[in-house]
């Protein structure tokens, strides 16, 4: 697969994940750093599905899982609220990526699980940007429908006051299950790409600059209709180009968390105060 190509499917990789956590932050008001866990765990239990199961088997149950993984983690939001939440999702990150660098048994430990094969089999660039865009396409669709469904409303006033949620009759585990397995099934959608793109999954791949790069975007993706294209083109595509033309790897990297972290620091002095805050 071409250069270009590789950047086009990493790109629709990180879009996924980013549009994710800024999505979870919108609806639910909610902000996870512990999205790198769900990316991770639908790129772990892909590759070790794809051992006992068919590729189309192995991720789906990779998605399910990770959905499933973001349910039990937004099952903590009733008791832990505000930036405790933020603070409690990134001691997850930090558990999950020492579990998976450390369990050889498992999952290779630091040096990964390679040989994961690829879900769009041997055709190629072509394949990988067919099956990427597919996933992008079907999150968009999802999204749309979303929009106009009554999740959107339950979950806006659940975010405003649980006690007027359970009041009209909302069910805080019933809204928490739906946006656990959205939030965490797009996630665990982005890491089966991921996995099947580089063949490999190693813990180096889900480490915390990759929970401050997926804030980032998902911070972009709620200014503006090219948010979050915008966020891709800068924070992604931009290092990956500037290393093909020399920059080298390192700094590439270190380029993509300075920018990361200064598009996280201005949104964050230049967002507006909430309804009812004191001035």
């Amino acid at each position: 697969m071409g250069f270009l190509g590789g950047i086009a499917i990493v790109c629709i990789v990180f879009a996924l994940g980013g549009w994710a956590t800024g999505w979870l932050a919108l609806r639910l008001r909610v902000l996870s750093i512990a999205s790198p866990v769900f990316l991770g765990s639908g790129a772990y239990t892909f590759a070790l599905l794809c051992r006992v199961a068919p590729v189309p088997v192995a991720a789906a149950g990779a998605i399910l899982g990770s959905g499933a993984l973001a349910v039990a983690l937004l099952s903590a939001r009733e008791r832990v609220v505000g930036t405790d939440f933020a603070l409690f999702s990134f001691c997850v990150q930090v558990s999950w990526l020492a579990l998976v660098s450390n369990w050889d048994a498992l999952t290779g430990g630091a040096l990964g699980l390679p040989g994961v094969p690829a879900l769009w089999g041997a055709t190629g660039l072509v394949g990988g940007l067919v099956t990427a865009s597919a996933v992008a396409f079907a999150v968009a669709a999802l999204w749309r429908r979303e929009r106009a469904a009554w999740f959107s409303v339950g979950a806006a006033v659940l975010a405003r006051s649980s006690e007027l949620g359970h009041s009209i009759g909302l069910s805080p585990l019933r809204t928490d299950t739906q946006a656990g397995l959205l939030y965490g099934g797009v996630n665990g959608a982005a890491g089966v790409l991921l996995a099947s793109y580089l063949g490999y999954v190693g813990p180096g791949s889900f480490d915390t600059s990759l929970s401050v790069l997926l804030v980032a975007i998902g911070v972009l993706s709620s200014v503006g209709r090219h948010g979050l294209l915008l966020g891709c083109a800068v924070l992604v595509a931009a290092p990956e180009l500037l290393r093909l033309g020399g920059l080298g790897t390192p700094r590439a990297a270190y380029l993509q968390l300075l920018l990361s972290g200064a598009v996280v620091a201005l949104a964050t002095v230049r967002r507006p105060p909430p309804v009812g805050a004191p001035s």
